[in-house]
């Protein structure tokens, strides 16, 4: 029946299997759910039936509307094929996007896209490393891995300060090893995942007071290749994994963190937060900075960081300042 079984329908089945007397409406409603009958000897008395075989007809007829349901799904995208003969001018990509308000459904929906992945993923972080627990970098390492081993392509991009951060670089130098591909971006950029060139999962700038992690998920074939070419951008703009290192022979590692910072346009004090100091540790380092390379003001500083940037293998600046 539509409504279940309910705990009345419980009682009134106890009532009937003890020989008692159960009113006519419940006794409609046992029968209706296969726990009673008429008793073939006795007119106008009912009987309790095996509750047992009432649940393997609910299972069956619930595995059959299952499959009507699972039917009707298939069917979806041919429909919306034949829009293609309805108006012949007109291109459609499919159909837009789903939120994902929490988390947990976007992390469910993530890696049920990436187990079926068969071609690519292509991933994109830019926020600031922090410490994780090691058996979640473990079990990252492991999915990467096993998404390789599939033969499917992997690349990822981080942001520069990334090398800095020791459990960042040992979880990209094990893919890396394992075959994925790997770039550090001096420039800011966005959050997001493509896999297959079909599933783009961005975050959310929609819906308002929604958590922190919530999400998209973007299926339509035309934004999804949008996201593609922009990744693509900063991809060719990056500097390959291996050609990075930690420190950089001139300056310390978080002098350089701070000038790459400084040089994606953030000021001195969104980059004391950023890196995880203070405003005065920020103006300490740049001075040290400036000493060592026998420089007078920041702006020199950050010229000659620019400069350095271009001809630059990826090891960061090793010329002082003549």
């Amino acid at each position: 029946m539509d409504d279940g079984l309910t705990s009345r329908d419980r009682e009134a089945y106890r009532l009937l299997t003890e020989g008692a007397d159960v009113p006519e409406p419940d006794i409609e409603r046992l029968v209706g759910l296969g726990l009673a009958d008429r008793e073939a000897w006795v007119a106008g008395m009912y009987a309790a039936l095996d509750p047992r075989g009432a649940a393997r007809r609910q299972l069956a007829d619930a595995r059959a509307e299952l499959e009507r349901a699972a039917a009707r799904l298939a069917d979806v995208p041919h429909l919306d094929g034949l829009a293609t003969y309805w108006d012949p001018e007109r291109w459609y990509s499919g159909a837009a996007a789903e939120f994902l308000p929490t988390p947990e459904e976007m992390n469910r929906r993530i890696g049920d896209v990436s187990a079926a992945a068969e071609v690519e993923t292509w991933t994109a972080q830019p926020a600031r490393p922090v410490d994780r627990d090691p058996e979640v970098q473990r079990a990252g390492v492991e999915r990467m891995v096993g998404v390789l081993e599939r033969g499917v392509r992997a690349r990822s991009l981080y942001p520069a300060s990334a090398v800095c951060h020791g459990q960042t670089r040992a979880y990209v130098d094990s893919i890396i090893e394992a075959g994925a591909e790997v770039r550090a971006v001096d420039m800011p950029f966005p959050r997001m995942l493509i896999i297959d060139a079909r599933h783009l999962f961005i975050d959310n700038l929609v819906v308002e007071d929604a958590s922190s992690n919530s999400g998209w998920h973007v299926f339509d074939r035309a934004i999804v290749m949008w996201a593609r070419s922009i990744f693509s951008l900063f991809w060719d703009a990056g500097r390959r994994w291996q050609d990075t290192s930690p420190t950089d022979g001139t300056l310390s590692a978080r002098q350089a963190l701070i000038l790459r910072e400084l040089a994606a346009g953030y000021d001195q004090e969104q980059t004391a937060a950023r890196v995880g100091v203070g405003a005065r540790t920020v103006g300490k380092e740049l001075a040290e900075a400036r000493a060592a390379l026998g420089m007078h003001t920041t702006a020199q500083l950050m010229a000659w960081w620019g400069q350095m940037a271009v001809t630059r293998s990826g090891d960061g600046p090793r010329r002082s300042a003549s």
